[in-house]
Order: structure tokens, then C-alpha cells, then sequence
């Protein structure tokens, strides 16, 4: 542990909190095992209209309620296959207008994965939220690393005596690493460009990575406060 990072810290009686910002976006992009879906929850839970948004969870609220937006794709969804850019954005601007955000802070997880998409949803944030901010933040970690992460997954689940997920291999975590890697360029120069981007490295451990999140976004006090460091 980073002997730098007070794990202990509980802001007091004394401390004045920053207000938390209402209304912004936050992107968080990375390759597989980087942390994002964690790093997203825990964000969630510091802003009391925080809101985790996962691409597997919007398309499959489509799916349920408005299959016409899958164009034939929903097979995709069981074999955890990437659909269409176009479908993303079709079923994310629907998913977005049926409910109707206005302060709530909005965390995509492992949103935008390509070029067309980064354009299109920060086109789209604009349109339905004009003048908020845009926070896009990259948990950066090597394919070795995305490897080995999802070798100890696998490994503490037997240990538990569960079945280990079929989507969550070493094999799949290389794959998906080298096509993140692959995008990224067109991606990062989309985001650096029109949003507040900034990118870390995401290979220590919890404490070190969330902290960097948490300062970038000015909660680190609200995350203490409420116990999110390990």
C-alpha cells in the first residue's frame, strides 16, 4: 500500500466540504481489468444523483423495451459481442430521453469505445445537457496487466468454489486489450479535444488509482468521508 495515501483520513466537524458539482458527465474508458466498472459504482455513490450507466445495461433495457433499436443485433448481447456503433448511440439517446436527466451526474462505464461513438456522445450530451461539464478520465493499464488481473479473478473464484464467468478469460482479457488499444487513438484525440480529459495509470492499487479519480473531480474528501478507500 502507498504509505502517501491516509486510508485512516475522516474529514471532522471542521472540514469544509466541497459542494458537489450537479449536472456534469463523467466518461471513464480503459481496457479490460483497469477498474472502470468499480471505479463508476463507487463514483455513484458519492454523488447523491449519481448514476452508473454501463452499455450492457442500456442495450439490454432496450432490448426489453424497445427491440426495434437492436436491428437484429440482440444476439450479440448473449455472446458478449460489440454491437454497432450506430445501435449504441440510437439505444443510448433513447435510453437517455426516456429518463429525462437533468442534475443527475451521469458515469458511463467503458463509454465511448470507438472514434464515431466518443463523437456522438458527447454531441449527444451537449444537446440534452448544453453548458454542463464533460469529465473523461482513461484508467490506463498494459495488456500484461489485463492478463494477469483476469488470471486472479479466475483463480479467487475456484477458491471460493464458484464457476469462474465464460466472458471473463485471460484469453478474452488480451483480446479485448489489444482492441481497446487498437481504438484508442481516435478515441483519446476526439476526447482531449472536447471534453476535460486526463488519463492515469491504473496498475496500483486501489487506493492510488481512486485517489487520482477523486482529485481530478475534487471529491477526494466526500470519498474519505464516506469510507471508499480500502
Amino acid at each position: 500500500m502507498n504509505s502517501n495515501i491516509e486510508t485512516n483520513r475522516i474529514p471532522g466537524p471542521e472540514t469544509n466540504l466541497v459542494t458537489l458539482e450537479e449536472g456534469i458527465s463523467i466518461l471513464i474508458v480503459g481496457p479490460p481489468g483497469a477498474g472502470k466498472g468499480t471505479k463508476a459504482q463507487l463514483l455513484a455513490g458519492i454523488y447523491p444523483n449519481g448514476q452508473h450507466l454501463g452499455m450492457s445495461s442500456i442495450l439490454r433495457y432496450c432490448e426489453k423495451n424497445n427491440l426495434a433499436l437492436l436491428e437484429g443485433e440482440e444476439w450479440k448481447l448473449k455472446k458478449r459481442k460489440l454491437v454497432s456503433d450506430h445501435i449504441v448511440m440510437n439505444c443510448l439517446e433513447y435510453y437517455l430521453e426516456v429518463h429525462s436527466f437533468t442534475n443527475e451526474v451521469l458515469i458511463f462505464d467503458g463509454l465511448p469505445r470507438t472514434a464515431e461513438q466518443a463523437k456522438e456522445l458527447i454531441r449527444l450530451l451537449q444537446k440534452q445537457r448544453p453548458g454542463r461539464k464533460i469529465y473523461s478520465i482513461e484508467l490506463h493499464i498494459p495488456t500484461t496487466v489485463a492478463i494477469e488481473r483476469a488470471n486472479q479473478r479466475r483463480e479467487e473464484c475456484l477458491a471460493r468454489g464458484e464457476v469462474p464467468r465464460e466472458d471473463d478469460t485471460p484469453e478474452l482479457a488480451e483480446q479485448g486489450s489489444k482492441e481497446y488499444f487498437g481504438l484508442r487513438p481516435g478515441v483519446v484525440d476526439i476526447l482531449k479535444v472536447r471534453s476535460n480529459f486526463t488519463s492515469f495509470s491504473a496498475t496500483g492499487t486501489h487506493n492510488v488509482t481512486f485517489k487520482f479519480v477523486t482529485d481530478k473531480l475534487g471529491v477526494t474528501d466526500h470519498a474519505y468521508e464516506l469510507g471508499l478507500f480500502q
